[in-house]
């Protein structure tokens, strides 16, 4: 299996691509909401399971009709990181783990779903989806699928050994994360190797579309890179200063983490960086979704400051493509 779509069902607000191995068809519906979701759908003798839901109403319609469409019975859904959404196939069973339980009850992903609804009004559908079954570490099946169930601190990933895919939250190989020093780097270093070492075809992530290794050797590299002028910089003042303008010009869409974390990586390595927000505000989720205990709003404003002082420039109130 390669990350390229046997074929591709445009939806009126998603689409689907589609993939198939082992007698698994692998629907990846991207959301094209307003924070980027991926929903996967794994089929094997129309029997499914859904791995993280939709929240937006319209996706949730959308993909409970297309899913009546393709004859797909869903048995199980997979609640690891998203679990805003309870509408979404109330009757089907929800999967998790006490990590993930924690995290998205009482934790860091209920209170993005609290900032969410506040942020989206009534097009978002703030339920939590309840976990009926709590999974442990190890094999689990179910709809005929095996998995291989690896908790983590915040919830917990997937391994998917008849399609060799794995799921995770978040890679993003061209659209970087925001990396909390060194030890974060080299804890996300040290699970983009174990995808290489055990040769997965493909890395799903839940604001993203389907990945392989290049990809994830993309990120190793680029990560390896931060870690580099990181340790060859006695201050954050001093990375400016190592700055050499290399002539090209580059314009991001959205300031939320991935935005302004690119920005920055691109502004280090001498580019020309216009961000684009179409919010009044810099920030995206940082500055919207983030309650102010967890993240004051004045150490985002920081980080933002920090980026305009490096010669990036950020326009908001920008729609763009329209």
């Amino acid at each position: 299996m390669n990350k390229t779509a046997e074929r591709t069902v445009e939806l009126d607000k998603g689409h689907v691509d589609v993939y198939t191995e082992n007698g698994i068809t692998l629907y990846a519906y991207q959301t094209r909401d307003l924070i980027n979701d991926e929903v996967f759908i794994l089929a094997k003798n129309g029997r499914g399971v859904v791995i993280e839901l939709p929240c937006f109403h319209d996706n949730i319609r959308e993909l409970t009709a297309f899913l009546r469409q393709e004859g797909i019975t869903v048995e199980g859904k997979l609640v690891a990181y998203h679990a805003a959404g309870a509408s979404f196939l109330p009757e089907v069973p929800a999967y998790g783990t006490a990590s993930s339980v924690a995290y998205n009850t009482t934790g860091g992903g209920a209170a993005l779903v609290a900032n969410f609804h506040k942020a989206f009004g009534g097009s978002f559908d703030e339920s939590l989806c309840a976990v009926d079954h709590v999974l442990e570490e190890g094999e689990t099946e179910i709809a005929g699928i095996r998995f291989l169930v690896r908790p983590n601190a915040e919830a917990y990933d997937l391994e998917i050994p008849e399609i060799n895919c794995v799921y995770t939250h978040m890679m993003g190989h061209d659209c970087h994360s925001i990396v909390a020093g060194c030890p974060h780097a080299d804890g996300i270093l040290s699970q983009l190797n174990y995808y290489l070492r055990k040769g997965f075809d493909l890395v799903l992530t839940s604001h993203y579309t389907p990945e392989d290794l290049k990809d994830a050797r993309t990120k190793i590299a680029y990560l390896t890179d931060l870690k580099e002028i990181a340790l060859a910089s006695e201050n954050a003042d001093e990375m400016p200063e190592k700055i050499q303008t290399n002539g090209h010009r580059v314009a991001v869409i959205g300031s939320g983490p991935s935005g302004l974390a690119c920005a920055s990586d691109l502004a280090k390595l001498g580019y020309d960086v216009t961000v684009y927000e179409h919010f009044h505000k810099a920030g995206g989720v940082l500055a919207y979704g983030i309650p102010e205990f967890r993240l004051p709003k004045a150490i985002v404003q920081k980080e933002i400051d920090k980026l305009v002082a490096m010669g990036v420039n950020i326009v908001c109130d920008a729609t763009i493509g329209k």
